[in-house]
């Protein structure tokens, strides 16, 4: 377990390195980052056997916005380590950086696709029965578990939509 010390010298964790690993693939944590074991003992990123660097140019840092920092709340700061907001697993909280809300598995867009879905097979399967498949692709993408039900559950609808409505077509013909 390590803690991250920023630039300003706030201390943020204690993260394990599977953390830190993530961290280093969204740029949060760069080789030249300096961290503190549990010994105290503080070392640069690049000297922590375990933590792999994305290959490439040399990241430029978090991104946020201005005065805010990526590792959440500092330890022992109101809002830290152990206040409301932290994790069950004692890690400090840390936001995510473009928009994207925090925990964000696809459960929206699960939603979204089931009801698109729905609505696709009574009327006008080919707008909304599409629109299901692409929020279900989504919620797949994102990790959800139902995203791929949810995408199958809108090309049945699709399918079946279409399929009803071109039957209802003929058979209005057929009456006549």
């Amino acid at each position: 377990m390590y803690y991250v010390i920023a630039q300003d010298g706030q201390r943020y964790g204690p993260v394990d390195l599977a953390t830190l690993n993530q961290w280093t693939l969204d740029n949060r944590v760069v080789p030249t980052t300096t961290l503190e074991g549990q010994d105290g003992q503080r070392l640069q990123a690049s000297a922590v056997p375990g933590i792999v660097f994305p290959a490439g140019g040399a990241p430029t840092g978090p991104a946020g916005p201005a005065g805010s920092s990526p590792y959440g709340a500092p330890t022992g700061a109101p809002g830290g380590y152990g206040a409301p907001g932290v994790g069950a697993s004692g890690y400090a909280p840390y936001p995510h950086a473009g928009g994207m809300a925090f925990g964000d598995n696809g459960q929206s867009d699960v939603t979204k696709a089931w009801i698109f879905g729905a609505l696709g097979f009574f009327c006008c399967p080919v707008i909304f029965s599409t629109m299901g498949i692409i929020y279900g692709n989504n919620a797949a993408k994102k990790g959800h578990p139902q995203g791929k039900t949810a995408m199958i559950f809108s090309i049945v609808t699709l399918i079946l939509g279409i399929i009803v409505g071109v039957s209802l077509n003929i058979f209005s013909r057929s009456m006549r």
